[in-house]
C-alpha cells in the first residue's frame, strides 16, 4: 500500500531548496497532500480520515482543497497545483511568538509555511511561467502554524473557488505576494484560526477586520497580537495572557486606537426585526462587521459579517412585512416593504468553520435572532469618523420624508408606473433599499446610469455639493425590485438623529427632484427656504447602485 509519502514524491513536479510543487488530480489524493502540509505521521494518518477531521486544521484545510477540487471539475480542468514554501515569516505568528511562545520551556518553531495555490494544471514548469499566467488560475494563499491543531494562520483566498455557483455578494480587498519573484494578487477577505493563547476568536475578529480595514484604506493601522494584548492590559483588570477572550467593549476599544468610531448595538435593546435590518444596511453599505454570537447557555463567540447571499425577490417575501409610514402634516400613509426582509443569508467568516460561508438568518420561535447555529447577541460596527449618522436614525429619517407632503412621494409623477393600485397602498407597497457609501463612488454610479436618457438628473447630481458619505434610500415598486429604480432619497451622513428633513439632499422621483446645497437655510418650514422642487422633462427608471458589495458569480 502507497503511504503518503510515497506519493508526495512521486507527485513533486520540481524541488528548488525546499520548496516544492504538487499536483492533485483526485480527490482520494486530497488527504495525503493534507496530511503532509500539516506533518501529521504515518501512524496518524492510518487511523483514517474520520479520525484525522477531528482535527480542526485537517477539516477546514481538507474542506478548501476539496471545494476547489469541486471548482475545477465543474470548470473542466484536470488538477490543481499548490506550492509549499519552508521558512516563511508570518508577521501575525512571529509577533505572537516573540511576545509570548518564546518564552514557553518547551521550544516553538519559529516560522511557519505557506501554500499557494493554483487552479490549474500548468503544461510547462512553475518557473518559466510569467507572472500574468500565474495570476489568471491563483486562488490563494494558507499559512500553516508550527502550532498543532490550531495551525492555519493569515489565509487569502479568492471566494469565487470556493462558493462554487452559489452567488453572493461580498466585500474583500486586493493582496499582493510573491510566488518565487513572481508578483501575484487575490481579491480576499482575510481568515485565519485562533491558537487559543495569544488569540482567541475576539482577537481573531479584530485582526481579520484590521486586515482588511488597513489594506483598503489609508486611514487605518493594523494591530499586532502585541497590541490587542497591551490594549486589554491597561484596559482590564485581570492578566490578558493566555487571553479568555475579549467583551465586546474591548474589541470596540481597539477599533478605536485604530482609528475607527465603532457603533455597538445589542439585540436586548431592541426589536429583533430592527436589529436585523440595521445589520443589513451596513453590511448592504459594504462594511463589514463583528457579531457576538451565543452558541448556549454560557459559551460565547465572535464572527466577522463579510455580506449576504442571493436576493430572492421571485418568492415575493417583499410582502410579507409591509410596515406603514405616516406624516402628520398631511395624514398621508405610504406603506414600505424593504429589501432587508428578502435577504435570507449572510456570508460569514468564523475561525471554527470554512472560510466563506453562508448561514441563514432568521428570528426563531423564541423570539431570538438566529445565524445558522449562532443566537445573535452583539453588533459592532466599525465607522469612519464621519459617519455621524448610524443605520437606525438613517431608516428612520427616511421614512419620514417618503410620507411627508413637502419632500415625499406624493411630489413625483408616477403615471405609468406598473401596478394596478397606488404606489404606496398597502396592495402595493413602496419597495426601499437602505444602504450607505462614498457621494465619490455614488456619483460616478449615476454619471453613468444618467448619461442615457436622464441628462436632466445627471446635471443636477453634478452641481450637487455631497459630504465624503451619504445614506441613500433607492425606491422601487415589489415587480421592478432589483431590476430598476424608479427614485431615491440622499441623506447627509454627517447630519444628527433629529435633524429630519434637515438631513436631505436630494429627493428624486420620476418627473421631480429636490436639491439643497451646504449653505441653503436649515429648519424652514417652506420648501421655498431650502429649495425647490425642480421638474424634469425626460426621465425613465434606472439601475440600482452596485459598487458596495461585488457579486462571487
Amino acid at each position: 500500500m502507497e503511504t503518503k509519502d510515497t506519493l508526495i514524491d512521486e507527485r513533486m513536479q520540481a524541488d528548488e531548496g525546499e520548496d516544492s510543487f504538487y499536483v492533485v488530480s483526485s480527490r482520494e489524493e486530497i488527504p495525503f497532500y493534507v496530511a503532509g502540509i500539516l506533518d501529521i505521521s504515518e501512524t496518524v494518518y492510518e487511523k483514517g480520515i474520520d479520525f484525522l477531521k477531528e482535527d480542526k486544521s485537517f477539516a477546514i484545510l481538507y474542506g478548501i482543497f476539496s471545494a476547489l477540487f469541486t471548482y475545477i471539475e465543474t470548470h473542466g480542468i484536470r488538477a490543481f497545483t499548490f506550492m509549499q514554501e519552508e521558512n516563511y515569516v508570518d508577521r501575525v505568528y512571529r509577533d505572537s511568538y516573540y511576545f509570548y511562545f518564546s518564552g514557553k520551556h518547551f521550544c516553538y518553531d519559529r516560522f511557519c509555511k505557506r501554500i499557494f495555490i493554483f487552479a490549474n494544471l500548468f503544461d510547462q514548469p512553475i518557473l518559466d511561467l510569467k507572472s500574468s499566467a500565474l495570476e489568471k488560475d491563483f486562488a490563494g494563499s494558507i499559512v500553516i502554524r508550527p502550532i498543532m491543531g490550531k495551525s492555519i494562520g493569515r489565509t487569502l483566498l479568492n471566494p469565487k473557488y470556493f462558493l462554487g455557483n452559489v452567488q453572493c455578494f461580498l466585500r474583500t480587498a486586493n493582496y499582493n505576494m510573491t510566488v518565487f519573484g513572481k508578483r501575484v494578487s487575490v481579491n480576499a477577505f482575510p481568515y485565519s484560526m485562533q491558537d487559543g493563547e495569544t488569540t482567541t476568536c475576539a482577537e481573531i475578529t479584530i485582526l481579520n477586520l484590521l486586515d482588511y480595514f488597513s489594506r483598503s484604506y489609508p486611514e487605518y493601522h493594523y494591530l499586532l497580537p502585541s497590541d490587542i494584548n497591551r490594549i486589554a492590559r491597561e484596559n482590564g483588570y485581570e492578566r490578558s495572557l493566555p487571553s479568555h477572550g475579549l467583551k465586546y467593549e474591548m474589541i470596540s476599544k481597539a477599533f478605536c486606537e485604530s482609528g475607527f468610531y465603532p457603533r455597538l448595538y445589542t439585540s436586548e435593546k431592541m426589536s429583533k426585526d430592527k436589529f436585523r435590518r440595521i445589520l443589513y444596511y451596513y453590511v448592504e453599505s459594504g462594511i463589514p462587521l463583528s457579531l457576538g454570537v451565543a452558541t448556549g447557555a454560557k459559551t460565547r463567540h465572535s464572527i466577522v459579517v463579510i455580506g449576504h447571499g442571493k436576493v430572492k425577490v421571485e418568492n415575493q417575501k417583499l410582502k410579507q412585512n409591509v410596515y406603514a409610514s405616516f406624516d402628520r402634516k398631511s395624514n398621508h400613509i405610504v406603506w414600505i416593504c424593504d429589501a432587508a426582509d428578502i435577504v435570507e443569508e449572510f456570508c460569514i467568516m468564523d475561525d471554527i468553520q470554512m472560510p466563506y460561508m453562508l448561514a441563514e438568518c432568521c428570528l426563531c420561535s423564541q423570539n431570538q435572532l438566529r445565524l445558522g447555529n449562532y443566537t445573535v447577541e452583539t453588533m459592532m460596527v466599525p465607522l469612519y469618523k464621519k459617519m455621524y449618522l448610524e443605520a437606525g436614525d438613517a431608516s428612520e429619517i427616511f421614512k419620514i420624508i417618503i410620507a411627508s407632503q413637502e419632500f415625499g412621494i406624493l411630489c413625483g409623477d408616477f403615471a405609468g408606473i406598473e401596478g394596478k393600485m397606488p404606489l404606496g397602498s398597502k396592495n402595493n407597497p413602496l419597495a426601499v433599499r437602505i444602504f450607505m457609501t462614498s457621494s465619490r463612488s455614488l456619483r460616478k454610479c449615476r454619471d453613468e446610469q444618467f448619461s442615457d436618457g436622464n441628462e436632466e438628473v445627471r446635471s443636477w447630481y453634478s452641481t450637487t455639493v455631497f459630504p465624503k458619505f451619504v445614506w441613500v434610500c433607492e425606491l422601487s415598486t415589489v415587480g421592478m425590485y432589483a431590476k430598476k429604480v424608479i427614485g431615491e432619497i440622499i441623506l447627509d451622513a454627517t447630519s444628527s438623529a433629529d435633524a429630519y428633513a434637515d438631513s436631505l439632499i436630494i429627493a428624486h422621483y420620476p418627473k421631480r427632484i429636490f436639491c439643497k446645497l451646504p449653505l441653503d437655510a436649515q429648519g424652514k418650514e417652506n420648501v421655498s427656504d431650502t429649495g425647490d422642487i425642480h421638474e424634469i422633462k425626460e426621465w425613465k427608471p434606472f439601475f440600482p447602485y452596485n459598487s458596495n458589495l461585488y457579486p462571487t458569480v
